[in-house]
């Protein structure tokens, strides 16, 4: 007759399989911090934000806000392996507005947003950190 399995027996026995699949989910693709400057016509852009669409399926848009002409995409975040669009958006100015009027709201070309032109590619292995610096002019 089999002797019956001891606490510490079954314990194991579920231990290591919920070990196994927890080590399994955390073995994601690596995702990459980026950072960098924006210009304007030579100027920092200020109260904006920018963003990272993948050209290829399976990865998700990511961006993070523009202040004072840098951003800084944090790794959690982070972009993967692959080819993106980059979308730089104006942002209303905060407090600009006198009384009930909106907010005055800068000239800002709208060729670098939705439609934007720009591309970056991130190699399957960064040499680096990933800067990624962009010089936007108002004039077309």
């Amino acid at each position: 007759m089999a002797k019956p399995l001891s606490f510490d027996a079954c314990r194991i026995r579920w231990l290591v399989p919920a070990v196994l699949l927890l080590a399994l989910a955390g073995c994601g693709p690596t995702r990459f911090a980026a950072s960098g400057q924006i210009m304007l016509d030579g100027v920092p852009l200020d109260e904006a934000a920018i963003h990272f669409v993948p050209l290829l399926p399976g990865s998700r848009k990511t961006g993070a806000r523009i202040e004072r002409g840098r951003y800084l995409l944090a790794a959690e975040d982070g972009l993967l392996p692959g080819k993106y669009r980059v979308e730089i958006m104006d942002l209303p100015p905060l407090g600009a507005g006198h009384g009930n009027s909106p907010p005055a709201r800068r000239p800002f070309p709208h060729r670098y947003a939705h439609d934007s032109r720009l591309e970056v590619e991130v190699p399957k292995v960064p040499a680096g950190a990933l800067t990624f610096d962009f010089e936007l002019t108002s004039k077309p």
